[in-house]
């Protein structure tokens, strides 16, 4: 039996993504504030951001984002939508290669790095991200 790639489960269904998936509330900044120390001036790093869905708060709230997306169709969706956005970045990388993103980047930093919703599609077994 084949495997399933799941970073290639949402390939067909962006525009079904884009207008049916529910955002997340405002109290979500509140507590990434008050337990993870988010301030505007964070860089932060979305994994999994499909869309851009919690991308967009975070950089409507003053963040510089890293967008990090494995889905080519999904990771174009939030390119469209957040473009206009200095303060956006995107990359085409897994939540767990994100150690390999650090040093692509060139930043020896440590930022929040939300995962929204994604979480059931990471590898947990590669190890930390």
């Amino acid at each position: 039996m084949a495997t399933t790639d799941p970073t290639l489960r949402f390939s067909t269904r962006v525009e079904n993504y884009l207008r049916y998936r529910p955002g997340y509330p405002s109290a979500v900044i509140d507590t990434l504030m008050s337990e993870c120390g988010l301030r505007p001036s964070s860089t932060v790093a979305d994994i999994a951001c499909g869309t851009g869905i919690f991308t967009k708060m975070l950089l409507e709230y003053g963040n510089h984002v890293i967008g990090v997306e494995p889905n080519r169709e999904m990771r174009e969706a939030a390119e469209r939508l957040l473009g206009s956005y200095d303060r956006f970045t995107s990359v085409a990388e897994t939540a767990e290669a994100t150690s390999r993103l650090r040093r692509r980047l060139r930043t020896g930093s440590t930022y929040p790095k939300p995962v929204a919703s994604s979480l059931a599609f990471s590898n947990l077994e590669a190890g930390p991200f």
